[in-house]
């Protein structure tokens, strides 16, 4: 009876040691990270970016603060600060497509054409589904010369295929000749 006991009492040690340290494991950055997630889909973006700072100073591992920081810097039309942001979030977590595709609206933004597509073909790779990074590598790609019609007008056949709003607009303006 004393051996079950003692049994017992080390399994609830070790499970009530153990929810602790999984409790420590969560990011101290988190509150903030949801902070700033509120003020961003609000449209606050400077307190969403004070936020997401609180969160990386208390987490500097935690790429997703790192990423939505770099949203609101893009729609503060700070695009250099998005960008350097995102390139963190990426350096972070690699496996996020997401942070790839907002690195590429940021480049897109900087006149980097090169770069966004190389971006938005790496979203491509990943998912051949996703209609946002066909429609925005096809506008990348009518800034490069050199770059034939067929290639980018591909791209929004595509996005059109895949259910993209835009694309249709795209298709009459980039590729449809007129007489």
């Amino acid at each position: 009876m004393l051996k079950r006991m003692l049994v017992l009492l080390m399994v609830v040690l070790l499970v009530c040691t153990g929810s602790r340290l999984m409790a420590e494991e969560v990011s101290k950055g988190k509150p903030f990270l949801d902070s700033g997630d509120k003020h961003l889909k609000a449209g606050r973006f400077p307190q969403a970016i004070a936020d997401y700072n609180q969160a990386i100073a208390l987490d500097p591992g935690l790429a997703l603060a790192y990423n939505n920081r770099g949203l609101a810097k893009y729609k503060s039309r700070d695009e250099q600060g998005a960008l350097s942001d995102f390139d963190k979030a990426i350096e972070l977590n690699p496996e996020n497509m997401d942070f790839f595709f907002n690195r590429g609206l940021a480049k897109k933004a900087l006149s980097d054409f090169q770069g966004a597509i190389s971006d938005f073909s790496s979203v491509i790779a990943q998912n051949q589904e996703d209609k946002e990074a066909y429609y925005m590598r096809g506008l990348s790609k009518t800034y490069i010369e050199g770059i034939e019609k067929e290639d980018y007008c591909a791209d929004f056949e595509k996005a059109k295929e895949l259910g993209h709003p835009a694309a249709q607009g795209a298709i009459q303006r980039y590729c449809i000749e007129e007489d």
